[in-house]
């Protein structure tokens, strides 16, 4: 009976482990894909660093380039959920989409928030 339970613990104790590192491999998995999906370049065009926010007059200095933005500039998270401007800080890597108006000046239409390290990347 005792070689019996001990070979019963052991089948356990591995499908445990069994179960324990599947999962393990499927979030690793999710991680990743996320993280490409956020460095796919398919919803915005630019990526840069925020090098620093002025909120008095709604810019930004994005790798030594200003652009405005407004109320209606949407921002997005690394999983792609509506997020807030107030997110965005100096050193945040971020992808962009901007469009020139008739005073040459560059408003930000859309921003999605990249994990660090993405801009290096592209």
């Amino acid at each position: 009976m005792n070689i019996y339970f001990s070979h019963l613990v052991k089948r356990a104790i591995f499908a445990l482990l069994v179960v324990f590192s599947s999962t393990l491999i499927v979030n690793l998995a999710t991680a990743e894909e996320a993280k490409k999906l956020a460095i796919q370049p398919n919803t915005y065009s630019i990526t840069g660093i925020v090098r620093s926010v002025n909120k008095a007059n709604r810019s930004m200095n994005i790798d030594g380039r200003i652009y405005y933005y407004s109320r209606f500039t949407t921002v997005k998270d690394t999983k792609f959920k509506a997020s807030s401007l107030s997110k965005i800080r100096k050193g945040t890597e971020i992808g962009f989409n901007f469009s020139p108006n008739d005073q040459q000046y560059n408003f930000l239409e859309g921003i999605w928030i990249l994990p660090k390290g993405v801009h290096q990347l592209m």
